[in-house]
């Protein structure tokens, strides 16, 4: 394996983990909606009577289609294969910057979580994604 078809499957493993269900964000989601009603003044009676007809009008117009991401069950296979792959990284602060790299957080907000400065973290990030597939490739060649 190639450092880049790591970093693909590594990719492909944390837009896997944002597929599955999450209990704490389904439980949330429903308490923000409890947010009062702004106040109301006898001079904008009319806007508030207009942004009444158009919360009706939106309530009446048909709902689009809800979109629904499932994970698939071998990408999810696959995905608890890249987390096992992360252990072949001795360095733990290099584990957490190639897993964060790989979901997508941008840079700068991966040195502030690691404490490192944006060229260390590219530095780091391409080391781990090396360090996977030399391993790889060494368990894939012994027989």
């Amino acid at each position: 394996m190639t450092p880049d078809q790591v970093r693909a499957r590594m990719e492909e493993a944390a837009l896997t983990l944002r597929m599955l269900p999450d209990r704490e964000r389904a439980y949330l989601a429903p308490l923000r909606s409890f947010w009062p009603a702004s106040p109301q003044f006898e001079q904008d009676e009319q806007f508030a009577v207009r942004v009444q007809q158009i919360a009706q009008a939106i309530d009446l117009a048909p709902d689009p289609p809800p979109k629904i991401r499932v994970a698939d069950p071998k990408a999810i296979e696959r995905m608890e294969e890249c987390w096992q792959w992360l252990r072949l990284i001795p360095n733990p602060k290099r584990r957490v910057i190639v897993w964060l790299r790989s979901a997508h957080l941008p840079v700068k907000r991966v040195s502030r979580i690691v404490k490192l400065d944006r060229r260390m973290i590219w530095v780091h990030h391409k080391a781990g994604l090396k360090e996977i597939a030399d391993a790889l490739n060494v368990v894939a060649r012994s027989p």
